[in-house]
């Protein structure tokens, strides 16, 4: 599941939490797959816009972390603006 081939195909999906769900059962937050997989899915959430799918869930902290630290939370806080968040 996590190959990049498989991976794409479930991100086309939008299946998001799925994906950071299983790899955070699936890999130690320090294992490289761990972070391709979610730098990935971070990447693509981005590219489609697609903050709201993980608004409510744990995965949006560290999401939101990973954009400050990146420099590239301008979109989601873009997105937060225009929901009046």
């Amino acid at each position: 599941m996590f190959e990049d081939k498989h991976l794409e195909n479930i991100l086309e999906r939008g299946d998001y939490e799925f994906i950071l769900d299983r790899a955070c059962v699936q890999f130690e937050p320090d294992d490289r797959d761990y972070i391709r997989v979610t730098q990935r899915t971070y990447e693509h959430i981005d590219q489609t816009n697609s903050y709201d799918v993980l608004r409510s869930t744990r995965h949006f902290g560290p999401m939101t972390f990973y954009y400050a630290w990146y420099k590239k939370i301008d979109r989601l806080m873009n997105d937060m603006i225009r929901r009046n968040l």
